[in-house]
């Protein structure tokens, strides 16, 4: 009887642990692209692994409750990825106290046994809600749809999603089927909510606007922390900075009527995220007491363990990074106008091979350029995947087609120019030909009919073997200072 009675008061006594406020910083970060180190804007720099611990150990040394949460997107960016392929990543995150992250579609871009690698490195959960694995054993082995934290004594749900568009924009999940958002979500934050947990955080790799229409139709998610769309929010108007897509957070009602804070913490890591909200003894979020974007500028000094580990990481990426190849003559911090260089250094690979145009995926153009000097790291950053030339031949019915299937996005050679709407298409100088064929060059990862490109998908092609980064590299070399200056392309 002593046995039932005291069991009995343990019990009570957990449900009213369970059942008091709590109080919860969430300090968080996204797409950091292999950027261990601090990067350049306008003669400033921001960002770096180091520079966040600071912060990290700051935060954690003043507030009793923290979680450190990652939305996705560790992989590539760098020449830390292509050296490492994400184990420096790995092994510096989780010095750095991660409590969780959820995939990025670009955590397959050196394929799943890799990712599965990266995923046993990691000391932390990898997360994804919304991905079939049945093709995939190993890696099922690895990601899970959520994880529990706990925090003063009380669970913290935290529900893993990732694009349901990875299959289309990456070249390593052909095995895996990515569902849509909503259903997969709720079904695990049901789960979670069926086993007692009442404060559920999704982590999400989906993007700034998908965010804001998943939180719509969800029930019972207190908190959104998201990547994806490498969307400033809240940021200040800082010299070669973009301009903020929205507040932080940016608040957004549910199918309840319920306002669910999102955040998110652009890229790279030149910001941190910081938001600090308040749970009543329901579990219900019921105030942000404090939200910012922590801009990590040099003001922010380098934790000494990690900038040691970066250190000996850096070693062979300085030895082949720091090789000067050219120069710009301006910042240029617009990435459609470096991919005019782009698409340039593609045309020029292979104008040989009776090329007419070159096309630029907009989502292949990862960095931008500063003014003087072009590094390899500079050029590489631009043009981080490897990617290979492909030379396609298509009709001009199928050039409209194909900047139709990219809504018009996509990113010309000199020369060639187009309005969004595939109107006032001129391909060197002369307008369109429906009937002719031209041959356009492109990189494998479109050519396979990445971003949604059918029309590339089926076109006759060729791939040369060329790799895009040697592209880049000989057109800087050879067309130095790289200027836009009389470049009017339109249309974009």
């Amino acid at each position: 009887m002593r046995f039932l009675s005291a069991l009995s008061a343990i019990i009570l006594a957990g449900a009213c642990v369970a059942q008091k406020p709590l109080t919860l910083t969430i300090l968080h970060s996204n797409d950091i692209h292999a950027h261990e180190e601090p990067t350049a804007i306008k003669g400033k720099t921001y960002g770096g692994l180091a520079r966040i611990t600071t912060i990290i150990k700051q935060t954690r040394a003043k507030e009793k409750n923290v979680i450190l949460l990652n939305a996705g997107d560790c992989f590539q960016g760098t020449l830390y990825f292509n050296i490492y392929g994400g184990l420096s990543e790995a092994a510096i995150l989780s010095r750095m106290g991660y409590d969780a992250s959820c995939l990025g579609n670009h955590e397959f871009d050196k394929g799943i046994p890799n990712l599965v690698e990266y995923c046993k490195h990691v000391n932390f959960p990898m997360l994804a809600s919304n991905i079939d694995m049945s093709r995939e054993p190993e890696l099922a082995k690895v990601i899970k749809p959520y994880t529990v934290l706990t925090v003063d004594g009380m669970k913290i749900g935290v529900v893993g999603l990732i694009t349901d568009t990875t299959g289309n924009i990456t070249l390593g999940a052909d095995t895996l089927t990515f569902q849509e958002h909503l259903k997969p979500c709720q079904k695990a934050v049901d789960e979670l909510t069926a086993q007692g947990v009442n404060k559920i955080i999704v982590l999400s790799h989906i993007g700034y606007e998908e965010d804001q229409q998943l939180a719509r139709k969800l029930h019972n998610v207190d908190l959104i922390v998201g990547g994806h769309s490498h969307t400033p929010l809240g940021t200040p108007a800082l010299d070669g900075w973009r301009a903020p897509g929205g507040p932080y957070p940016t608040i957004v009602k549910d199918a309840d009527g319920v306002e669910v804070p999102i955040v998110q913490a652009w890229e790279w890591g030149k910001v941190f995220g910081d938001i600090k909200v308040q749970f009543d003894a329901k579990g219900k979020l019921t105030k942000v007491i404090e939200a910012k974007p922590i801009v990590v500028d040099a003001s922010i000094p380098e934790d000494p363990e990690i900038a040691k580990l970066v250190d000996a990481f850096r070693i062979p990426v300085t030895a082949m990074g720091g090789a000067v190849l050219g120069t710009s003559s301006e910042a240029f911090t617009d990435k459609v106008k470096v991919g005019y260089f782009v698409a340039d250094s593609y045309l020029m690979a292979t104008k040989k091979l009776g090329v007419d145009f070159a096309l630029m995926n907009p989502g292949g153009v990862r960095s931008n350029l500063e003014a003087g000097k072009i590094t390899f790291n500079a050029a590489n950053s631009v043009c981080p995947f490897r990617n290979s030339l492909v030379i396609c031949e298509l009709t001009g019915a199928q050039v409209i087609q194909v900047i139709n299937d990219s809504k018009g996005s996509l990113i010309p050679s000199k020369g060639t120019s187009f309005n969004r709407d595939a109107t006032n298409v001129v391909i060197n100088g002369q307008p369109l030909d429906p009937a002719k064929t031209y041959k356009v060059v492109v990189n494998n990862f479109m050519a396979g009919g990445g971003d949604n490109l059918a029309t590339l998908k089926e076109a006759k092609k060729l791939d040369t073997g060329l790799s895009d980064i040697d592209a880049f590299v000989d057109f800087i070399k050879a067309n130095s200072p790289l200027t836009l200056a009389g470049d009017n392309r339109g249309g974009r």
